[in-house]
C-alpha cells in the first residue's frame, strides 16, 4: 500500500481529518468540477491530480509540516491545498498580490525552507532574498506535469548558510505554530489543515491557524447557509488565499456542484461570464458587487438565476441593496464575518427595512456584545462584537498568542461594535480600532504605512489615516488610505511619494492620497489627535 493509502487507513479514528481527506464529492466522476479559462475540469480529472500530487508532496514534506503555496487563483492551488489535507499536512496559501518585502518576512516568521510556486512568480524572486527569509528551495508547480522534478526549472535549490541556533522556528511538524504561555505545563499540539492569513493591529499580517475541526465546521456551515447542493453553478472570483475565496470553493467541490473560477475581480471577465453561465451562487465583497452592477454591459436576466447572492467584507449601502432589488425582486444577503472565524452572522431576512443590517448569529456561533469593561451591554445598546464556535481558529501563527493552541471555547474579540434590536437583529454601529478598513474588507495597520514612508529620503514624520471618500455610482462611501506628510528635510511630491511606496507596499496598502498639511491638530496632552485629524481629513475628501 502506498503512503497515501496507509495515511487515509490511518484516519478512521479521525473524524475531521478524515472528512478532509474525503473532502471531493464522491458524485459523478464526468460532471464538470470547475471551469478555468474555458477548459473544463472533470471531478475524475481533479481526483487524479490531487492523488498525483499528494504522492509527490510527500518527497518533500512530512505530516504536519506547513506548505507555503504562493500561487495565483488557478487550480493548482485548490489541487494542493486537497493534496495536503489527504497527507495530513498544513497548507498556506500566499497572496500571489501581496509585496515582496511582506511576503518574505511571513515565509521568514513562519519557518519555511520550502515554498510552492510558479515560474512565472519565481522568476521575480531573488536567490539573496529567500537567503534572507531562510528558504532553501522553490518547487515549481506545472498544469500538466504537477510538481516538476530534474535541473532545468523543476525545483530550484538554493544553498543557505548555517543560520545557527537564534535563528528562529525551522520547517517541520507544526513548525511556526505558538502558543501563548502556558505557566510551565506542556500544551498539547494539535493538528492543522489551513493557515489563512489576516492583516492585523500590529502592521503585519497574521496566520490565523485553522483546525481539521474547524475546517469542517467551516465548510458544512457555508453549505447550509448558501445552500449549496450537487446542482449549483458558481462562479469564484474571490482570491482563494483569502477564506473568502477558499472556502467558497472547498463547500461547491464538497456537494459535487461546478463552478467558474476567475483570476480577479475583473469586472469585465466578471460580466462576461456571469451573462454566459447565468449562475446559481455569488459571494464576493461589496465594492466587487457595486462594481458588477453598475456595468453597462450587465444582462438583468443573467442576475434573476441566482438563488444565493452575497455581500460582505463591508458596510453594506442602501443604495446597492435598492438597486438590486429593482433588478431582481430579491436582497442581496448580508454575511459578516472574521478570517478567525467564518461566518458569524448571516442576513437573509429579505426585509427592506433591515436589508443593511448585520442580521442573526450563524448557526453554532454565539454572539455577545460587550462594553469596555468586558460586561455584557445593555439591551439595545452598543457593544464589541465577541464570538465563539466550533468553527473558531486554534491561534495565530508565529505570534504569542492571544488564544493557547487547540481552544474551541475562546472568544474571538472582532474589534467592531454593534447593537441588537428587538428581535434579535444586530445593527453594524462602527469601529473600535484606529485600523483602516478597506471597502474590498482588507485590514491596513496605519503604522505599517508610517513606517514605510519613513524609509523614504526626505520624509521625516507623517501619520496615515483612512478616510470615506464619497464613490462614484451608487454613491456609497469607501475608506480609502491616506497619508500626511507632516515634516519633510526635502521638497517632496505626492505621485514620488506614490510611487516610491508601490515598491514597499502592496498594492491596498499605498495611499491613494498623499497631503502635505503642515501643523496638525493636537490634543490637550500635545498628542496628535486623530479624531481632529480625521475630521480634517473627511472636510478635505468633499472639497
Amino acid at each position: 500500500m502506498s503512503t497515501v493509502g496507509q495515511t487515509i487507513q490511518n484516519l478512521a479514528a479521525h473524524p475531521a481529518q478524515s472528512y478532509l481527506v474525503n473532502l471531493l464529492s464522491q458524485g459523478d466522476p464526468a460532471k464538470t468540477a470547475c471551469c478555468w479559462q474555458g477548459r473544463e475540469i472533470s471531478y475524475a480529472t481533479l481526483h487524479n491530480k490531487v492523488h498525483s500530487l499528494a504522492e509527490q508532496l510527500q518527497e518533500f514534506f512530512q505530516p504536519g509540516e506547513l506548505i507555503g503555496i504562493y500561487l495565483p487563483n488557478c487550480p493548482e492551488l485548490i489541487e494542493i491545498c486537497l493534496a495536503a489535507f489527504r497527507n495530513t499536512m498544513t497548507a498556506m496559501p500566499l497572496n500571489a498580490e501581496t509585496s515582496r518585502p511582506e511576503l518574505l518576512t511571513i515565509c521568514q516568521r513562519a519557518g519555511l525552507n520550502t515554498v510552492l510556486t510558479n515560474a512565472a512568480l519565481a522568476a521575480d524572486l531573488a536567490q539573496s532574498d529567500l537567503l534572507t527569509a531562510g528558504i532553501e528551495r522553490l518547487l515549481l508547480i506545472d498544469e500538466d506535469e504537477g510538481i516538476r522534478l530534474g535541473p532545468e526549472g523543476a525545483s530550484i535549490s538554493i544553498a543557505r548558510p548555517d543560520r545557527g541556533s537564534n535563528s528562529g522556528p525551522t520547517s517541520g511538524p507544526h513548525s511556526g505554530i505558538r502558543s501563548e504561555p502556558d505557566s510551565g505545563r506542556q500544551q498539547a499540539q494539535v493538528a492543522a489543515a489551513l493557515v489563512i492569513h489576516t492583516s492585523g493591529s500590529s502592521g503585519f499580517p497574521k496566520g490565523v491557524v485553522i483546525s481539521p475541526m474547524a475546517l469542517q465546521e467551516i465548510i458544512e456551515g457555508r453549505i447550509a447557509s448558501a445552500r449549496i447542493m450537487p446542482e449549483s453553478h458558481a462562479i469564484v472570483a474571490s482570491c482563494l488565499s483569502h477564506s473568502v475565496g477558499l472556502y467558497q470553493a472547498l463547500a461547491y467541490l464538497h456537494v459535487g456542484a461546478s463552478f467558474v473560477l476567475l483570476e480577479s475581480y475583473a469586472v469585465d471577465q466578471l460580466v462576461k461570464q456571469l451573462n454566459s453561465r447565468h449562475p446559481s451562487h455569488l459571494i464576493m465583497v461589496v465594492s466587487a458587487f457595486q462594481a458588477l452592477l453598475l456595468h453597462p454591459e450587465l444582462a438583468t436576466a443573467s442576475l434573476r438565476s441566482l438563488q444565493f447572492a452575497s455581500v460582505g467584507a463591508d458596510r453594506v449601502p442602501m443604495e446597492l441593496q435598492q438597486r438590486y432589488f429593482a433588478l431582481t425582486g430579491r436582497l442581496l444577503t448580508v454575511t459578516y464575518g472574521m478570517t478567525e472565524l467564518s461566518w458569524i452572522m448571516v442576513n437573509d431576512l429579505q426585509d427592506p427595512a433591515r436589508s443593511c443590517a448585520l442580521g442573526k448569529p450563524a448557526a453554532g456561533v454565539e454572539v455577545c456584545l460587550l462594553d469596555p469593561a468586558g460586561e455584557p451591554v445593555a439591551a439595545g445598546q452598543s457593544g464589541q462584537i465577541v464570538a465563539r464556535s466550533p468553527k473558531s481558529m486554534s491561534g495565530y501563527l508565529c505570534a504569542d498568542g492571544s488564544w493557547p493552541v487547540g481552544s474551541r471555547s475562546a472568544w474571538i474579540y472582532s474589534g467592531d461594535l454593534a447593537r441588537q434590536d428587538e428581535d434579535g437583529v444586530y445593527w453594524f454601529e462602527g469601529r473600535i480600532k484606529d485600523l483602516i478598513v478597506l471597502s474590498t474588507g482588507d485590514v491596513v495597520a496605519p503604522v505599517e504605512i508610517e513606517q514605510a514612508a519613513l524609509q523614504l529620503d526626505g520624509v521625516d514624520d507623517c501619520i496615515a489615516l483612512g478616510v470615506e471618500v464619497l464613490q462614484p455610482g451608487l454613491g456609497n462611501l469607501a475608506t480609502e488610505p491616506w497619508l500626511l506628510i507632516t515634516s519633510a528635510s526635502s521638497k517632496l511630491t505626492e505621485t514620488a511619494i506614490v510611487e516610491q511606496l508601490r515598491s514597499i507596499l502592496s498594492a491596498h496598502k499605498v495611499p491613494t492620497k498623499v497631503l502635505f498639511p503642515g501643523k496638525v491638530p493636537v490634543s490637550i496632552t500635545g498628542k496628535i489627535s486623530r479624531q481632529q485629524l480625521a475630521e480634517y481629513l473627511q472636510q478635505h475628501a468633499k472639497e
